[in-house]
């Protein structure tokens, strides 16, 4: 059962799917992969306005976790300038539940919790984040590209 939650975050604002809980008196708002892709929206409409950049955001489910897809590129298929790019890898590195420790072979959880500007817990499901500073293979932006590495 999953319908709309609104709250603060890093001081914006996001309405995104996802449900609110209550456990042992402590009140939390839970958001998983596809919520976690509607912020990243969210965030770089507030964050860039006037952005004339293109985002792509894929969220997968799996039997091992889920995971989060963000390209960006800008119209013409190039990068984005790099502190764009590290910005939105940095936000979409918070909705990261935690990270996988391969000397143990284990999916670690992150120890920190997160909150929302007003002091509410905010659990965020999503396994992994990759950020990447290209278009997605197959949108017209990575054909325009490879046409212009072929010549």
């Amino acid at each position: 059962m999953s319908n709309k939650v609104q709250f603060s975050f890093l001081g914006m604002d996001f309405n995104v799917r996802g449900y609110t809980s209550s456990y042992d008196g402590v009140d939390e708002i839970i958001v998983g992969c596809v919520g976690g892709g509607q912020m990243v929206k969210q965030y770089i409409k507030q964050k860039y306005p006037n952005h004339d950049f293109k985002v792509w955001v894929k969220s997968e489910k799996y039997s091992g976790g889920s995971s989060l897809r963000i390209n960006l590129s800008e119209r013409d298929g190039s990068d984005v300038p790099t502190e764009i790019y590290e910005d939105v890898k940095s936000f979409g590195n918070t909705l990261q539940l935690g990270n996988f420790n391969g000397m143990i072979d284990k999916y670690e959880l992150d120890k920190e919790d997160r909150f929302t500007n007003d002091g509410i817990k905010v659990n965020f499901y999503t396994s992994y984040v990759f950020t990447y500073n290209e278009p997605p293979f197959g949108s017209k932006e990575f054909e325009m590209i490879n046409e212009l590495e072929l010549v």
